[in-house]
């Protein structure tokens, strides 16, 4: 698939998994780059909170280093900026998750999204993912997280869920 074709295959599964999905005009989406944004509010029972997750899905004609961890902090502003109802820390919270989608990545963009940790606010986290659309795999962080751990399955499980049958995780 191309990169666009993959961008907007991500963007329908999320739809299929129940997020209000709808494309963000340039001024507002993250960096700048074509994006369609997904917003989904989950009950996290364990810590009777609310999160508001959203996921960003952005086109990029090239990765440039460390422009995913941009790319996911750009994505949690959005969220923050745009998360309904309570204020973050009122039994709510928030979660951005930047899912940036590219042509071809090399080893070392690889190896730094599998190893950093993408930036965090109270009540909020990011996450970051990018898409080789080459070669039809999704690579994510594969730490473990110290701040904001209890809701960890919570991102895999959305980054899982909005990639399912579109591209395979890395190893």
């Amino acid at each position: 698939m191309t990169p666009a074709e993959t961008a907007q295959r991500l963007s329908q599964r999320l739809a299929e998994n129940g997020f209000a999905v709808q494309p963000t005009a340039p001024h507002a989406a993250p960096l700048g780059l074509p994006s369609t944004v997904g917003h989904k509010r989950i009950m996290h029972w364990p810590s009777l909170a609310s999160q508001h997750v959203f996921v960003a899905v952005g086109l990029a004609e090239q990765s440039r280093g460390a422009e995913f961890e941009s790319y996911a902090a750009a994505a949690l502003d959005y969220a923050c900026k745009n998360k309904p109802g309570l204020p973050r820390g009122f039994q709510t919270g928030v979660i951005g998750i930047g899912v940036l989608v590219v042509p071809t990545i090399d080893e070392a963009v690889r190896q730094a999204v599998a190893e950093r940790m993408t930036p965090k606010r109270w009540a909020a986290l990011s996450a970051a993912a990018v898409v080789d659309a080459t070669s039809g795999t999704i690579h994510a962080y594969q730490g473990r997280r110290v701040i904001g751990g209890a809701y960890s399955k919570m991102i895999k499980a959305s980054i899982a869920a909005m990639s399912a049958g579109v591209v395979t995780p890395s190893a």
